[in-house]
């Protein structure tokens, strides 16, 4: 059973555009949501603490985003290392904002669970092009860690999806059980064209193995 959750949005200079700190209720964590203009004079202690974070890029032309997912023991300083690997060519992506998840409890071997398993799961959604390239994958953690880091991850993706970043949400478009499911399909067959879609909250979806002409 699903229950409602209440997020705290925070906007620390009073504009939408700026640092924003979310906060979910009955969770001992902090998320941030920074654009890359204002890291280098952010002084925020959340900031500097161990966490996973996501780098968000949008390509201008295309409208098309992707994600770096990354995990630091000072996230603050890690993002600055990224805006210098850019000016210095050594990374070619160029991201606008980063939205950071913290909390007292994250150590370097938790944060470095989280970034698998937010890099897994963004993988298996493919909403946005992955630019993480691998991550560190001898992680142990015992069996009461992973309980509380899965939790956490779902935590992340509530927070994600309330700041704009969808990298880890799944599309809905399961087919459900009742006849009002089925009423909301559309089908289309005209020569090689073969193709089902189904309206969804987020719009119209057209679903997997459809055939398209060539």
């Amino acid at each position: 059973m699903a229950y409602g959750k209440s997020v705290n949005l925070f906007l620390v200079n009073g504009k939408a555009d700026s640092l924003i700190v979310a906060t979910l209720s009955n969770w001992n964590a902090t998320a941030l949501k920074i654009p890359r203009i204002e890291v280098s004079n952010c002084g925020r202690s959340e900031l500097q603490q161990p966490g996973v974070y996501f780098l968000i890029c949008t390509d201008q032309n295309t409208g098309e985003k992707s994600v770096y997912i990354g995990e630091s023991d000072n996230v603050r300083v890690r993002l600055l290392q990224h805006m210098q690997d850019y000016n210095s060519e050594k990374e070619k992506y160029y991201w606008n904002s980063a939205i950071c998840f913290t909390g007292p409890m994250l150590n370097k071997t938790l944060v470095r669970y989280l970034e698998k398993r937010a890099f897994e799961i963004a993988k298996d959604v493919k909403r946005y092009e992955i630019l993480t390239v691998q991550t560190f994958s001898n992680t142990v953690i015992s069996e009461y860690d992973k309980a509380a880091m899965e939790e956490f991850l779902d935590n992340m993706k509530i927070v994600l999806g309330t700041l704009g970043c969808e990298a880890l949400e799944p599309l809905d478009i399961q087919a459900g059980d009742d006849k009002n499911d089925i009423d909301r399909r559309f089908y289309v067959s005209v020569g090689n064209v073969m193709a089902e879609g189904k309206i969804t909250a987020e719009g119209f979806v057209v679903l997997k193995g459809a055939k398209l002409n060539e």
